[in-house]
């Protein structure tokens, strides 16, 4: 369940048109995110938190605060990416 909430990083990337060099780290994946959504960095660094806590640790992991991370960053990739569509532009800061 975890590794499927990551994934919703990489799936927001893809709607973005900015999915990084396939080696790219978490990490670095999650600051592209950040830079180029730049609301979802709490979200998204929550996300990256409980995927490294429970991947590279034997702390407990937040599945419940994983999930809403995940839930919260599509939604907010979807409408950067219908805004973008609408205004025709890949400036998304545009106000319409």
């Amino acid at each position: 369940a975890l590794g499927r909430d990551y994934q919703e990083i990489n799936r927001a990337l893809l709607r973005l048109k900015k999915m990084p060099d396939e080696s790219a780290t978490p990490a670095e994946r999650t600051a592209v995110l950040v830079k180029e959504l730049p609301q979802s960095d709490r979200m998204a660094y929550k996300l990256l938190r409980e995927y490294e806590r429970g991947t590279y640790s034997t702390h407990p992991v937040d599945l419940y605060s994983a999930r809403i991370s995940g839930i919260e960053i599509r939604r907010m990739s979807i409408a950067d990416r219908l805004r973008r569509f609408i205004l025709g532009s890949s400036d998304s800061r545009k106000k319409l």
